[in-house]
């Protein structure tokens, strides 16, 4: 699945005054996004794991996130967002394996765009 949204890193929701609202926000837009993928990818079984493999592409290396530790890390409101959608039962590594976010620099965009790929293994 293709969104047209893009991954904020922990540093940009660590603000001490607004750092939890900028979070629910993005977890907010995430769930308002994958909100009718359940028909896509259905509900997991317990005894299944998934794999979630998130691409992000951009238009420029100005975009890019270049610490592993926060491209990681910005997965959190995706992931928070397929749990409350009911796509995985819970983020733990026993029903979700995920990788860091792969990074592709593609200069037709326009700005930068998530593709979300979960698969059972």
């Amino acid at each position: 699945m293709v969104c047209q949204a893009d991954l904020r890193t922990p540093n940009d929701w660590t603000n001490k005054l607004h750092g939890g609202r900028i979070y629910r926000r993005e977890r907010s837009k995430w769930v308002k996004l994958l909100k009718n993928v359940q028909f896509l990818w259905g509900k997991q079984s317990r005894n299944v794991t998934r794999r979630l493999t998130v691409i992000r592409k951009v238009p420029n290396r100005r975009y890019l996130i270049k610490d592993l530790d926060n491209r990681v890390a910005a997965l959190k409101p995706l992931l928070d967002a397929l749990t409350i959608v009911g796509v995985i039962i819970d983020d733990a590594e026993t029903f979700l394996e995920s990788l860091p976010p792969v990074q592709l620099i593609c200069p037709d965009l326009k700005a930068p765009v998530v593709e979300v790929l979960l698969e059972d293994i």
